[in-house]
């Protein structure tokens, strides 16, 4: 198993410190800066954490170990039977892994890796946005612009939740990330994904989203620098599906997967939501996950000429390609660390990234299951991957899966 997830960056981009990666946003022209997916490395090799995540089977296993260890009780998932725990002082969880296998009721144990957003960050008040367009959303609309019982959950930095174009599309959210009480966005990544998938329309302000009638129910996983713990998003994952998600949006990722991360994807999937997650954003035949997991709708991005964004991962797991580069979008009215660090506009401004280009599939998932409530996730995930059009070698290739999303394609195929 990997440790700790840092950002990667494409060559020609500056790297920003942070811990978890978000995937997708850009800068002004001629100083592009990535902060995209997530990758990871070895606990031992780069600041081994002192966190562990368990999976325990005995009844109050969890509390057992911590004694045993001297560590702390920091957050325990009963539906999947985890708890992250923090060891004392100088230990290590590569060096307290060795020990757990001796200790009754541990399944197993792996350290809590960190994640992170990847985001560019361009000029803000981009004229038009050309992803709809390309995504051929407009003609959908007129069979559907969502159904508001339609939830799709945006785990990310949070959300603006008094941003004009999405107050009255938002849901209850909640916070996974210490110290924050609510779901407000202190960074800008979430704000721009969810207004992608369900900014207003017709409200006179800023842009409309993919699936401006459905709603977001915002959950913080990532803090104000983009990043956070597995133990974070595992939690999010869990709340999301017993709260009522439909559809599960992951802009973020991370070149480990870890059984922990792996057991809440199969637990939001049992309870029917579709998974949505980015590709990355190293421009490399390199698996992110939750990305490359069994059942997840990898989304790679594409650039306004139809072609592989430069930046965007590709490979055998890949299912869709969307629109990811210069993508118009809503941001935090206030200030936020894109905004201080890169200069993101306030209200709405324009990223890049793979982060762009799943909130435009997850808004289409969105749509069909607007006009399909009795669809499975399998159906969604097969009519997302069906209803799609090439733009490189015909049928599937590992550069842009099974093709680009025609929305109007996806909600008349039969």
């Amino acid at each position: 198993m990997r440790g700790k997830l840092s950002l990667t960056w494409p060559k020609a981009m500056a790297p920003v410190a942070m811990g978890l990666v978000l995937s997708g946003c850009g800068a002004p022209a001629g100083n592009p800066m990535a902060i995209g997916s997530v990758t990871t490395r070895d606990a031992g090799a780069s600041g081994a954490t002192d966190r562990l995540l368990i999976r325990t089977t005995a009844p109050g296993g969890a509390a057992l170990v911590a004694r045993q260890f001297g560590a702390t009780t920091l957050r325990e998932i009963p539906q999947l039977g985890l708890a992250t725990l923090r060891l004392p002082g100088g230990a290590r969880a590569a060096d307290a892994m060795a020990r757990l296998s001796a200790v009754p009721g541990v399944s197993w144990a792996e350290p809590d890796r960190r994640m992170s957003i990847r985001t560019t960050v361009n000029d803000p008040g981009r004229p038009s946005q050309w992803g709809l367009d390309a995504m051929r959303v407009p003609a959908a609309w007129t069979l559907t612009r969502g159904d508001s019982r339609v939830v799709v959950a945006v785990l990310d930095t949070g959300v603006d939740l008094s941003h004009p174009d999405l107050r009255t599309r938002l849901v209850e959210g909640k916070s996974f990330v210490a110290d924050r009480s609510g779901p407000s966005d202190d960074n800008g990544h979430g704000t721009h994904v969810a207004g992608t998938i369900v900014a207003e329309a017709n409200n006179g302000v800023g842009i409309a989203g993919v699936a401006p009638g459905c709603r977001v129910m915002p959950v913080k996983v990532l803090d104000a620098e983009g990043g956070g713990h597995t133990a974070d998003i595992v939690a999010g994952l869990v709340w999301a599906a017993d709260h009522g998600a439909r559809i599960i949006n992951l802009s973020l990722g991370g070149s480990g997967g870890g059984q922990a991360l792996g057991e809440a994807i199969r637990y939001a999937q049992a309870k029917g939501c579709l998974i949505v997650a980015a590709m990355g954003n190293e421009g490399a035949q390199q698996q992110e996950y939750p990305a490359a997991m069994p059942g997840v709708l990898a989304v790679g991005a594409i650039d306004r000429e139809g072609n592989r964004s430069s930046f965007s991962n590709f490979g055998s797991w890949i299912a869709v390609t969307a629109p990811g580069s210069g993508i118009l979008s809503t941001t935090p009215t206030y200030d936020v660390t894109m905004s201080r660090q890169d200069g993101l506009g306030r209200g709405h401004g324009s990223l890049s990234g793979t982060s762009m280009a799943t909130p435009h599939a997850a808004g289409l998932a969105a749509l069909l299951a607007s006009l399909h409530p009795e669809w499975s996730a399998k159906t969604l995930h097969k009519q997302m991957t069906s209803g799609t059009r090439d733009i490189a070698t015909p049928g599937f290739d590992i550069e842009t899966g099974h093709g680009m999303l025609d929305a109007w394609k996806a909600v008349n195929l039969r």
